[in-house]
């Protein structure tokens, strides 16, 4: 090393803290006395002594030929040229100064809980105002004094109070971070491109910040265009919101209109029957009020004619009996006795019948239009859940359940398979035992297993002919013919049925038509919790034919009806990698 060179001030002001008695940090001790360096030295080693102390060190008679670092005990073969750290000693007059200078802080000046502190005071705390990227301290505004007024620190580039000013020295030299290489994309001091960054693209951290700017701006500008869309799109989707409600609340009053004209249609009707009633009522009973008045009026004259011809009975008066005799023997002349009707029910029957036709078919009508609606509340229903359909990731898989056929609720034209898989329709009947769980008129089996609680989902295959592939609770009617017995045709079941390439579903009353092709492979996913059963066709895609929405409240026990000979379906393993929804 040049004698008359300069040591570089390597560690940092951040590091240095002070006492009420004086400095604590070893950095600015002498090795030697043991107290605040005075007149600072810089060794070959790069440690610093009072100029005194080190030369008294030499000059022992022990160390005679021998020059030592009496801290890390690195040798030098000739006595070192000491060197003023001009540096480190006005720093180090300047925090003497101030720490001799504690006067009352104004309020303004105390820290706050998320201010930084300064790293120079040395009892009350007082906020920064500047931080050093040389120094890496930070300093109130007394303490900055030191970086404006000593020469040699005017040039250390001040910048608004930083936190963790550690982390913007390199780890590696302890020196501040002032170069930035493009080619690690990381942050470096001067002395990294000679090491671990030797040969990398370097640049300063301003001129990188600088690049970095323009970056920032072009993706200021994308976010600002993003925002702008998105604001857009948002405004748009309000409106549609909005819209969606008016119109909406319009459909909603039309329906209330129509449903008020409906009302007022019946209770018309029903005031002009009731009307009619009583109007017949009111001429049949003033009718047979007009004979009873009548018999009234002959019951009076017959018991004055009996009080009459019972007084002169009695009479013993002979010649006055004889002359009021021919008139009293005369019975009074009487109108034709009116007869009781035997039919006292008013002529209504027709009218009653015509009311229950009525509203026989405005049932009918009802549960037609019903249908409709309920089939497009379905389909509605079908689209908002379809987003949050498990199908949608291919996560149907976890749901596949393991399906064997139950062979006691068969009917005895069917004929499983020997692992239970599939059934078909056979022209002869089966001698199976009787059993109070089968089916013995409709053509139907159910499966052993009872599905509750949980998320399900199975494939089946058939063959053309009229099939019928659903769910019923336990308790399905299995005897006769009626509608207890049909999967889908009462309450205790659902029911996806093909005949030919027409499609239904059938759910107690509910028999909506389903529009879609012909899929020789059906998908069934129940989701027990929700409360719905969505039928697919999977061919290189799922396609959603019908969901039915309910409140299941037991198990439920896949099943299948066959109608035609040789018509057959088979429970199948789905494919390992399910295809998309469409």
């Amino acid at each position: 090393m040049p004698s008359g060179a300069s040591f570089t001030f390597t560690f940092h002001l951040s590091d240095l803290t002070m006492a009420s008695g004086g400095w604590c940090d070893d950095r600015v001790i002498c090795a030697v006395c043991l107290d605040m360096l005075k007149d600072p030295v810089t060794i070959g080693c790069g440690h610093n002594y009072c100029k005194e102390c080190i030369q008294t060190f030499w000059d022992r008679p022990q160390q005679a030929g021998a020059y030592s670092c009496p801290q890390c005990r690195q040798t030098f073969a000739l006595r070192p040229t000491l060197c003023s750290n001009t540096l480190l000693a006005e720093m180090l007059e300047t925090l003497r100064q101030t720490s001799l200078d504690n006067d009352t802080l104004p309020p303004e000046s105390c820290a706050q809980a998320d201010d930084v502190l300064c790293d120079f005071c040395p009892d009350v705390k007082r906020k920064a105002v500047k931080s050093c990227l040389i120094c890496l301290a930070s300093y109130c505004e007394r303490h900055v004094r030191s970086h404006e007024e000593a020469p040699l620190l005017r040039n250390h580039k001040l910048v608004s109070p930083l936190a963790q000013l550690d982390q913007k020295i390199c780890q590696e030299h302890q020196r501040a971070l002032e170069l930035f290489c493009r080619t690690d994309q990381k942050c470096i001091c001067v002395l990294c491109p000679d090491e671990t960054h030797k040969g990398h693209n370097t640049v300063s951290v301003e001129a990188e910040w600088a690049e970095k700017q323009k970056q920032m701006k072009t993706t200021l500008e994308k976010i600002k265009q993003q925002m702008e869309e998105r604001q857009e799109v948002q405004e748009k989707l309000k409106q549609t919101v909005q819209h969606v409600k008016n119109s909406t609340q319009d459909e909603i009053k039309a329906c209330e209109e129509s449903f008020k004209q409906v009302i007022q249609s019946i209770e018309k009707m029903r005031d002009d029957v009731i009307q009619l009633m009583r109007t017949q009522e009111m001429s049949r009973v003033s009718q047979l009020e007009s004979l009873i008045k009548q018999l009234e009026e002959e019951l009076e004259e017959l018991k004055e004619k009996m009080t009459d011809v019972t007084e002169l009975s009695n009479s013993e008066d002979h010649l006055h009996f004889l002359q009021k005799f021919h008139v009293a023997s005369v019975p009074p002349e009487m109108r034709e006795m009116p007869s009781v009707p035997s039919n006292t029910d008013l002529p209504l029957k027709a009218v009653r019948k015509a009311v229950a036709d009525f509203s026989k078919c405005l049932q009918e009508i009802s549960d037609k239009e019903l249908g409709k609606i309920n089939k497009i509340r379905w389909e509605v229903e079908s689209i908002a859940l379809l987003e949050e359909d498990p199908r949608v990731d291919n996560k149907f898989l976890k749901y596949i359940c393991c399906l064997t056929l139950d062979p006691i609720t068969a009917h005895r034209n069917l004929i499983l398979s020997e692992d239970l898989r599939s059934v078909r329709v056979s022209r002869q009947a089966h001698p199976y035992p009787s059993q109070p769980q089968r089916f013995d008129r409709y053509q139907q089996v159910l499966c052993q297993e009872g599905l509750f609680l949980d998320r399900y989902y199975w494939e089946v295959e058939w063959n053309n002919g009229r099939v019928g592939i659903g769910v019923a609770y336990k308790g399905i009617g299995r005897k006769g013919g009626k509608d207890p017995c049909g999967l889908g045709y009462n309450g205790a079941s659902w029911c996806l049925e093909w005949s030919g390439s027409n499609c239904f579903a059938h759910h107690g009353q509910q028999h909506i038509p389903v529009t879609s092709p012909l899929f020789p492979r059906i998908g069934v996913y129940l989701d027990f919790p929700e409360g719905s059963i969505s039928f697919y066709g999977v061919s290189n895609t799922m396609t959603l034919l019908h969901r039915f929405q309910a409140k299941f409240t037991e198990p439920l026990y896949p099943g299948f009806w066959l109608y035609v000979y040789d018509c057959m379906v088979r429970i199948c393993q789905p494919r390992g990698d399910l295809p998309a929804l469409s």
